[in-house]
């Protein structure tokens, strides 16, 4: 009896070793992008333990991108490659794991070092086959890819060149102020966060933002349900009244007149009655808290300093409030 049950106990231990080594051969073809040899390992494992949730969440994930791999073989352009790769990254991340509760540590992580590096290299490759390498829109896709494969100085140094070419993209900003939140640079974070959703908030893709900053504003308007396009105008306000966006950078006079145009412009939107003044107004509030930093910082008026005040307390009354509290 004693013999049977040492018996089934070695039994139960080497299948249990079986099962961890074709898991962990499943994970690192994933990795390496050998997506039929890894959906083969997660059956293996699968039919050791028909029970592994790890296994079957595998086993899908090998088979959602198996397919997509071979429609990947067919596109000769790499820049087409890099995109292709990205769309069906982002389905990927925000729809397929969720809609089928696939744990983040049951390959996701795997299949995404291939994605992104497959990426980076497209684009990489695209850029210097094109002579583009000072291309900003190819250095910003370069370095978000090497920002979710977690090689924070790369990214960096691919988006700070970016944003020397051209320094008032929005997406870039934005791409950048999350690599600096990532490795807690979080004075640059501040500040180029609140640049980029000054500029063109419209451009920012949330859902590509690891940064806590953002996180923590979006936790603060879940209860509104803002529409995307409505939420992103607001996240400066509230950026700016949870003390998260802080950090400003000094405006020059040129800076500052077209402020005041754009001010001038937003209200006379707001007089038209076929506008989203959903967009709209937290725009314009957002320039008037960018104008009252301004006329702080260089001493203005207190009848100045009251008129844009005011202006914003007729926009809205609450954010007037949580502003002065």
């Amino acid at each position: 009896m004693r013999s049977g049950v040492k018996k089934n106990k070695r039994l139960s231990e080497f299948n249990q070793k079986s099962f961890e080594k074709h898991l962990n051969f499943a994970k690192d073809f994933l990795y390496q992008g050998k997506i039929e040899e890894s959906w083969d390992a997660f059956h293996d494992a699968l039919v050791i333990n028909f029970e592994s949730i790890e296994a079957k969440s595998g086993m899908k994930i090998a088979g959602y991108w198996k397919e997509r791999q071979v429609k990947l073989d067919k596109i000769d352009d790499f820049f087409e490659k890099g995109e292709y790769l990205l769309r069906e990254a982002k389905s990927f991340t925000k729809s397929y794991i969720h809609q089928n509760s696939i744990l983040i540590d049951h390959g996701v992580k795997d299949i995404e070092h291939w994605i992104y590096n497959t990426a980076y290299i497209s684009f990489k490759r695209y850029s210097e086959l094109t002579n583009n390498e000072k291309n900003p829109d190819l250095l910003l896709k370069q370095g978000f890819c090497q920002k979710i494969l977690g090689d924070y100085d790369l990214a960096q140094k691919l988006l700070e060149e970016a944003v020397t070419i051209t320094k008032n993209s929005s997406s870039i900003l934005a791409q950048l102020a999350d690599v600096y939140s990532l490795i807690d640079e979080e004075k640059h974070s501040k500040l180029f966060f609140r640049e980029a959703f000054f500029i063109a908030p419209q451009d920012i893709d949330l859902d590509s933002l690891e940064s806590m900053i953002i996180k923590k504003i979006i936790e603060n308007l879940e209860y509104k349900e803002y529409p995307l396009n409505e939420l992103k105008e607001w996240i400066p306000v509230y950026g700016t009244i949870l003390g998260l966006f802080s950090v400003k950078k000094e405006l020059k006079p040129i800076e500052v007149g077209l402020l005041k145009q754009s001010i001038y412009s937003l209200n006379n939107q707001l007089t038209i009655g076929e506008i989203n003044r959903g967009i709209v107004i937290p725009r314009l509030i957002n320039h008037y808290f960018r104008l009252l930093d301004f006329f702080v910082s260089t001493n203005a008026t207190k009848t100045e300093i009251e008129e844009i005040l005011l202006n914003i307390k007729l926009l809205d009354k609450k954010i007037y409030d949580l502003y002065l509290n």
